[in-house]
């Protein structure tokens, strides 16, 4: 009963997390969701993992898991570090899947989120235009 309720807890704060967040169904190759910035992040299933382009004015902090996965999980995005995946405007970069959270071959889809940071008058650093897309294999 305790686990229901933590995980009642935790997809109610994943729905209250992603009200910001931009969802689209799969698209073509690459699959996009419009972007609060000017330009547009893709992401494409290829064989070696999720290829991600970087369209956008600015550097872009990025996760990915699968898709059923991602209901069950309590995650915090980074927003600097080495641990912490980030892609320059411009560039692309492919995730391997064994990099990707509950990738198994038998998955056929998955959900990336990528975000922007800034530092407030205060000096912390803060999220800010996180946005996610549904990616199928």
């Amino acid at each position: 009963m305790r686990f229901v309720a933590m995980l009642r807890s935790t997809a109610l704060l994943l729905t209250l997390a992603s009200g910001g967040c931009v969802s689209a169904d799969p698209v073509g190759p690459f699959s996009e969701a419009p972007s609060l910035l000017a330009g547009k992040v893709s992401v494409a299933a290829v064989s070696d993992g999720l290829a991600i382009m970087n369209q956008t004015e600015r550097s872009v902090f990025y996760t990915a898991y699968e898709r059923d996965l991602s209901a069950y999980i309590l995650w915090a995005p980074c927003v600097g570090g080495p641990n912490c995946k980030v892609l320059a405007q411009g560039e692309t970069r492919v995730l391997a899947w064994d990099s990707v959270y509950g990738y198994l071959p038998t998955k056929p889809t998955y959900l990336v989120f990528w975000w922007n940071t800034e530092v407030g008058a205060d000096g912390q650093v803060r999220v800010t235009n996180m946005q996610s897309v549904i990616v199928s294999r």
